[in-house]
């Protein structure tokens, strides 16, 4: 009866991530609409390190214990700051649905800095995976058109934001014994460093408009932090049936279809293929993967 119990919670976790997560895309480019990224930012991850803080008083095993690493201060600056930067810029400047399928590819370019930090040669099913991946991506900025791709600048920044979110994971291969503490720690750097820049490079937000204040504040809670709890505790819970973790992919896929319901983008059929290409080639690469360490990286 226990054991039935306890299998419930992974369960539970891996749905409040997967339900959370899903909604980034609509509520980004919502919010965007009366809020610069940069004040976005700021709101949205001053919000993550409020909770993130909370938590750790809530649960005093991942409290810090003034045992700070500067890796993480470091890694504060890659995520949230210039990941963030670069992922709402691109859901300012290009559609929701683009931007989604583009920033996914993370997955694939992971595979592709691991072999090449680590110095592992690539498996033919993650070669394959890639290019399935990148045709899915062509398939999506083509518009059916392959030979003449229109390819934007937030097309650009979505795939480049990918590129960091990948980096970010490289360097934060080594497994954490105190995440939460790292992510508070990330999320604290991360809040200053971008309060500076915003101060510099953007106008100051009208605290009135609280619809752009309340849409950071809900990014902060439900993709910033919250779903990251969740996430830790699934991997904590599930390590008897890893395949669970699997169901994060289902993210993406409601993304899409928040993006056509609330946002009213008429969602394309090359949208889809792109999505449905770019899973595709991530799953491919993981065939005969080590499951420990690949299924433990978050969204």
């Amino acid at each position: 009866m226990n054991h039935s119990k306890k299998m419930h919670y992974p369960w539970l976790w891996v749905t409040l991530s997967v339900l959370s997560w899903s909604t980034v895309a609509s509520a980004s480019k919502w919010t965007l609409d009366y809020i610069h990224p940069f004040w976005m930012l700021f709101f949205s991850s001053l919000t993550a390190s409020i909770v993130l803080w909370i938590m750790q008083a809530v649960h005093p095993s991942y409290n810090i214990n003034n045992n700070i690493k500067w890796k993480w201060v470091f890694l504060g600056l890659i995520n949230p700051f210039f990941y963030y930067l670069l992922l709402f810029e691109a859901y300012r400047t290009t559609p929701a649905q683009e931007a989604l399928v583009i920033n996914y590819t993370w997955g694939i370019l992971l595979a592709l800095l691991s072999s090449i930090v680590f110095k592992k040669p690539l498996k033919i099913n993650t070669i394959s995976g890639m290019l399935i991946s990148f045709a899915g991506v062509w398939a999506l900025i083509s518009g059916g058109d392959l030979l003449l791709p229109n390819i934007s600048w937030g097309n650009f920044l979505a795939f480049f934001s990918a590129f960091v979110w990948a980096l970010y994971w490289i360097c934060n291969m080594k497994e954490e014994k105190k995440p939460l503490s790292a992510l508070f720690i990330q999320f604290a750097t991360g809040t200053l460093a971008i309060l500076l820049f915003s101060i510099f490079f953007s106008p100051i937000p009208d605290l009135f408009l609280t619809h752009g204040i309340l849409g950071s504040i809900y990014l902060g809670f439900f993709e910033m932090s919250l779903p990251f709890f969740w996430w830790l505790l699934a991997l904590q819970q599930s390590s008897s049936d890893p395949r669970i973790i699997h169901w994060i992919y289902l993210s993406p896929v409601l993304s899409m279809v928040w993006i056509g319901v609330f946002l009213g983008e008429e969602v394309s059929i090359y949208s889809w293929m792109g999505l449905i290409l770019v899973l595709g080639g991530i799953f491919l690469g993981k065939i005969n993967f080590s499951t420990k360490r690949n299924l433990k990286i978050p969204e």
